[in-house]
């Protein structure tokens, strides 16, 4: 599923994330990355959600830094009640 967190056309961030509030979810994002306030806050708003930050990374941080990312992501999948 993707979201715009930064819509304020379907009722802002709150409305989008509404819907995933009971799945558990992992988010992340480089510190330099101009919406890592915004994914960060979402965190907060997502009872079952984990967030972590990639220090010294920026935007798409996947595709540039899988090494800082995929042994989190493998590690939150891997725990059945996450």
């Amino acid at each position: 599923m993707t979201i715009d967190l930064s819509s304020s056309v379907h009722g802002g961030m709150e409305a989008a994330i509404s819907p995933m509030n009971r799945m558990p979810c992992c988010l992340y994002a480089g510190e330099w990355d101009p919406v890592f306030a915004e994914i960060k806050k979402a965190s907060g708003l997502i009872l079952r959600a984990k967030f972590f930050s990639l220090p010294g990374v920026s935007h798409v941080p996947i595709i540039y830094s899988p090494d800082l990312v995929l042994p989190r992501v493998i590690e939150f999948l891997g725990k059945p009640d996450r």
